[in-house]
């Protein structure tokens, strides 16, 4: 009897989940995942080329995304290593993988103090997106925390209003960065959360989309490569 219902849990679980080839129009996406996780990539991916070709890039996607229990920076390192993180980009493997909607584990998945359901989940979505464009625009031109910085930024843009009222109801106290020479590792791995807002913050008063695509295209006065102490993620 016992057998009968971990067979019957596991096809469920394989009933729920799918791939699929192809997807969202594009011959070079693959997703796998439940049938809504696969609507919402494709309604994501479709929001960031939108954004992107506003400001005169037109992208070409190429990427597997799909949804796991949970997600895991360097899982196959050192225990003391190993960071679990809401979502990942790897640009040499040219995958993301989110945190499922569903996952058991998703009362330890709080992004600005949000619980983890599918609006956070889309915009976690988002911001992977946006690494996946900026590489395809910038490559390796640009340094990690300033990438990191446009996907904060262009993911705050694009995200829920009321879901982006709540994140700065939850961080009254943060501001704009002073300067970008506060864009570095250091401030980032303090606290990735409030480094997103501030990012945010500082390109919405210094042109908003313009001021990204000074940054894309190295049109700044000030240098986007940073050296990389250390490199924890959300």
């Amino acid at each position: 009897m016992r057998t009968a219902r971990l067979a019957s849990a596991a096809l469920m679980i394989f009933a729920a989940s799918q791939v699929a080839f192809a997807a969202c129009g594009y011959r070079g996406v693959t997703v796998s995942g439940s049938a809504s996780e696969i609507a919402d990539t494709c309604r994501a991916l479709s929001e960031i080329l939108a954004y992107f070709q506003r400001l005169g890039f037109e992208i070409r996607p190429v990427v597997g995304v799909s949804f796991k229990r949970s997600v895991w920076l360097n899982p196959e390192g050192p225990a003391n290593k190993k960071v679990r993180v809401s979502g990942l980009f790897d640009a040499k493997r040219g995958t993301i993988v989110v945190t499922s909607w569903n996952s058991d584990l998703r009362s330890k998945r709080r992004p600005w103090g949000i619980p983890w359901r599918a609006p956070i989940a889309h915009s976690v979505l988002q911001h992977e997106f946006v690494h996946l464009a900026v590489a395809e625009i910038a490559g390796q031109g640009l340094g990690r925390t300033w990438r990191e910085f446009i996907a904060y930024a262009v993911e705050f843009e694009l995200m829920d209003r009321n879901l982006r009222a709540r994140i700065l109801k939850n961080y009254p106290h943060v501001e704009a960065f002073e300067s970008p020479e506060n864009v570095n590792p250091f401030i980032y791995s303090f606290d990735p959360d409030a480094f997103g807002l501030r990012a945010y913050l500082y390109t919405r008063t210094h042109g908003g989309p313009a001021f990204i695509r000074r940054l894309l295209t190295g049109n700044v006065s000030f240098r986007t490569e940073t050296n990389e102490y250390f490199w924890p993620m959300r």
